[in-house]
């Protein structure tokens, strides 16, 4: 499946979006999950157990 992510700003940092694919063993929220974090990481932030509020899921396909 496909998805485009959609997050809002937060006090720490700007909003993010991302399309995103599921696979490799994971669902795409986690693997959304690991992609903000890794931006996170980027910008020296500590890693998020959750998305931020108002995190938006919008799917593009569902795939085969």
């Amino acid at each position: 499946m496909k998805v485009r992510l959609i997050v809002p700003p937060t006090r720490e940092q700007g909003s993010f979006t991302s399309v995103i694919t599921d696979g490799y063993g994971m669902t795409y929220r986690e693997i959304a999950l690991a992609g903000y974090n890794s931006n996170r990481a980027h910008d020296g932030l500590p890693p998020l157990s959750r998305m931020p509020n108002g995190t938006q899921y919008i799917i593009i396909s569902k795939g085969e």
